[in-house]
């Protein structure tokens, strides 16, 4: 049955019950394909029509049925409002009531939290949780091991919630179906955070990453923080240059989370296999102002700006047609506060294990942000090459921090080498490069051999992204380019030459 056939006596029964000190809030909080601008139009009609009644109006007119409505009930804890339309709904899925109140009683202040994974009942935890509509309440919570207490309250946060409900939730089992049992044939990567296998969804070829958290040093809180992180964000913000979010599973022994195959592996691969993909300096260049394009985007979409914070080769990923798409998204923020102590960053292969502790340091008022503001963390570990000083001895997080980022890649692109070779001295890109700029005969010394200059443009494409490259990772960040002037310069050089 859909909403808008709700019966007569129904409807006003609900109206009757979460009119009352605005409830009705509660449940468009939870309640899919609902904007802004609805909450403020049954707000503005309070005064003579039933708020209730016209967001009922409103949700039931975008074809949702009643089963669904019952469910948004359960995630706002509107036991009663549940209980007026009971018998409207398949008795199987009556125990979510039940779970309400339990939950209730375990903590009170449970009640105002949405729920994030698949349909289910537990009698041991009392969660209600989101379901692939229509079914019925199979999946117990309780085989969730990845899902714990510490983890519950970034899980269940409404923010959470609200960014995916555009994005398909599907089962395990059949994560399980498209990867052959996550057949070893299947593996294109692994780290740790887990496994990437390759898989066939729906008839197109899919890369799906399968969270396996390591149980050490708390490690696996992180992991999954950072998982539910990326789940997030890639919800919630898209562009050419971002990696697609197709669809997440979140009812199995690990969450998975399934992206758009990029046949062309990452950029660091392309570089530096033993075979590598030889990109003439038209794809690099093109490459470049696709990864800017993606952080201009980050920077410049919210009110505050989106710090990907771990921009590096590895995390930029190239599809069948060499075009750029941004992914990582597990040390991403888009919300900083005065109590922000849990930016962990993750660096990974590169220094192998290196890890730097921190104390926390007192974070700056975020009330008036520029793009030189910055925030302080207060633990941090990772792949040191793409840092830059000011983060690894004053802590200071800011947009620049992409941008020195950035600018290693561009190092990287235009001469293929490694950011950090124990053997090469200077051992730092950053050093070796200017060092060799000193000498007069850089360009020589500096391009990558493995493509050679054609024409006069392929030279002026090379000195274009190493002089960028070098722009972006001076020392004082505040003197770094941001994005807007980068994607300019590069337009403007190209479309001169």
């Amino acid at each position: 049955m859909y909403v808008y056939l709700l019966p007569f006596t129904v409807r006003k029964q609900l109206a009757a019950i979460l009119d009352t000190d605005n409830a009705w809030e509660l449940l468009a909080f939870v309640m899919p394909d609902i904007e802004n601008t609805d909450i403020r139009a049954c707000r503005d009609a309070g005064s003579f029509e039933s708020p209730t009644e016209n967001l009922l109006a409103i949700w039931g007119s975008k074809g949702n049925k009643v089963i669904q409505l019952y469910n948004c009930l359960g995630r706002a804890k509107l036991v009663r409002a549940m209980k007026a339309m009971r018998h409207l709904v398949n008795p199987l899925f009556h125990c979510w009531e039940e779970q309400c109140l339990q939950s209730a009683d375990e903590n009170s202040q449970e009640s105002k939290k949405a729920i994030t994974s698949r349909s289910c009942c537990s009698a041991k935890n009392g969660d209600i949780t989101t379901p692939c509509y229509g079914e019925a309440p199979s999946v117990k919570c309780s085989n969730m091991k990845w899902l714990n207490r510490e983890t519950d309250n970034y899980a269940d946060s409404h923010i959470i919630y609200k960014t995916l409900q555009n994005t398909p939730c599907i089962k395990y089992n059949d994560i399980v179906r498209i990867t052959n049992n996550f057949s070893s044939e299947n593996i294109l990567g692994s780290g740790g955070y887990g496994t990437v296998y390759r898989g066939m969804w729906e008839k197109t070829e899919v890369a799906v990453k399968r969270i396996q958290a390591v149980k050490e040093c708390g490690h696996e809180k992180e992991q999954m923080r950072q998982s539910l992180q990326e789940l997030r964000m890639l919800s919630k913000y898209r562009h050419d240059n971002i990696l697609p979010l197709y669809a997440y599973s979140l009812d199995g022994p690990q969450p998975c989370l399934l992206y758009q195959y990029m046949r062309n592996g990452s950029l660091f691969d392309c570089l530096f296999r033993k075979k590598p993909v030889v990109l003439t300096w038209l794809q690099r260049i093109s490459i470049m102002i696709g990864c800017a394009r993606a952080l201009h985007y980050l920077h410049s979409v919210a009110k505050n700006p989106i710090i990907h914070g771990d921009v590096k080769s590895a995390n930029i990923l190239l599809d069948k047609h060499l075009e750029p798409k941004l992914g990582d998204f597990g040390l991403c923020r888009d919300n900083f506060s005065k109590s922000d102590e849990n930016l962990v960053l993750n660096y990974e292969k590169l220094i192998m294990m290196v890890k730097i502790l921190i104390k926390y340091k007192e974070c700056i008022n975020q009330d008036n942000w520029r793009d030189d503001d910055f925030v302080t963390a207060s633990h941090v570990k990772g792949t040191l090459a793409y840092l830059p000083q000011e983060f690894l001895t004053g802590r200071i997080i800011s947009t620049k921090l992409d941008v020195y980022g950035y600018g290693i890649v561009s190092l990287e692109v235009a001469t293929g080498l490694k950011p950090h070779v124990v053997k090469r001295y200077p051992q730092n890109i950053v050093e070796y490069v200017m060092d060799h700029q000193k000498s007069g005969k850089h360009e020589n010394i500096l391009v990558d051999h493995q493509c050679n200059f054609t024409n006069d443009l392929d030279a002026s494409y090379f000195s274009l992204i190493l002089q960028t490259g070098l722009k972006c990772v001076v020392q004082d960040y505040r003197k770094r380019p941001t994005f807007r002037e980068i994607i300019n310069t590069f337009l403007y050089v190209c479309n001169s030459v």
